[in-house]
């Protein structure tokens, strides 16, 4: 749950979340994310949104780029909110345990 401010009201194209997902380290992708934005920091707009799920085996761990076009959206304030899958999937050696998220960078063009 982040809020980028860009200082002003700027048209946005796209955004994109860089993600890590390393099963073996319990670092997961996010079940969700949603992309909201506003102009004043009080009221916000969803513009894009995605559900990922839990993967039903594990991954090679990487980085994936989770992309949202904005479409030149017009705002100040990017308020991103990724929910993690809260525990381990039952085929985790770990299974019942704290989920991770990690995320590399967020870029806003």
């Amino acid at each position: 749950d982040v809020i980028v401010d860009m200082g002003q009201v700027k048209k946005l194209d796209s955004l994109t979340l860089s993600c890590i997902d390393a099963n073996y380290a319990w670092v997961f992708l996010p079940d969700s994310v949603q992309i909201s934005v506003s102009a004043d920091s009080v009221h916000y707009t969803t513009v894009a949104s995605e559900n990922l799920g839990v993967p039903e085996k594990q991954r090679r761990a990487s980085i994936q780029d989770l992309s949202y076009s904005l479409n030149g959206t017009q705002c100040r304030y990017i308020h991103i909110f990724a929910k993690n899958i809260g525990t381990l999937p039952k085929w985790h050696h770990y299974a019942g345990e704290k989920a991770w998220m990690a995320f590399d960078e967020i870029i806003v063009k």
